[in-house]
Order: structure tokens, then sequence, then C-alpha cells
């Protein structure tokens, strides 16, 4: 355990409970997601395909795990921004740096489209602002 790590559990236990950590490697992501669906893993939160989301779902009791879909505190897992400092070339620096021009680009985006396409209606769609959570 990592000594210096400040929390602790309400007996004054030292925090987290994790005395050994074991990687496992894959050859490729489609056998990382395969293991996944099997439930060969304990915990993974990274280079899964959100294309198995279902069969992940789906295989929760036969693999015993379960999935979280974990957001985050920042307003937005995938935002849009804008270089407001472009200098390359004067026209699009203006553009870009125009409060009016980003208002119409956000306005223009169909972001229930891009949670239906890209994250199997899963998200939730807003804009990249801090959420309720962080006040």
């Amino acid at each position: 355990r990592n000594p210096y790590y400040w929390a602790i559990d309400t007996e004054g236990n030292q925090l987290p409970y994790i005395d050994t950590v074991i990687l496992t490697l894959a050859a490729d992501l489609e056998l990382l997601n395969l293991r996944a669906i099997a439930g060969e893993y304990d915990w993974q939160a990274r280079h899964l395909n959100m294309a198995t989301v279902p069969e992940l779902i789906a295989n929760q009791e036969k693999g015993d795990y379960t999935l979280y879909l974990d957001t985050q505190e920042v307003g937005s897992d995938v935002a849009l921004k804008f270089n407001m400092d472009f200098h390359l070339d004067e026209e699009v620096g203006s553009w870009l740096a125009n409060t009016d021009f980003r208002h119409a680009v956000s306005m223009g985006i169909d972001r229930d489209q891009l949670n239906d396409v890209f994250w199997l209606g899963l998200g939730v769609p807003g804009s990249h602002a801090p959420s309720e959570t962080n006040l």
C-alpha cells in the first residue's frame, strides 16, 4: 500500500484496499475486448470498444462482472475546442476568435445524433462546462 495516500476508511484503515496489481497484456484490442466480455478482468477502463457495450451488458451475469459507465466530472468526455490563438491564416484566426462563430458552430452540432451514433445513446448530451456535482 501507498503509505502516503491520504484517505482512510471509517475504521481508520489505509485506503485503497489494493495490495497487488497484475497487468495482463493482450496481443490486440479485439482480444482485450473479448477477454472483458468473458469477465477475465477485475478492472478495465481503457481500450474497450463502444461497439462491445451491448455484449458487455448482456454478459455481466455470465462473466460475473458489472459494467460501470464512468462519466467525467469536467462536463464533457468529448469536446470540440477551438484554438483561439491560431495565426497561420488571419481570416481563419479571426473566425475562431469570434464568439458568435463559436456559438453558431455549437448550435449546429446535433448532440443527440452524435450520442446515438457514437455512444449508443448512453451519453448525456450537453456542453463543455463543469457538471453540477463540481459546484
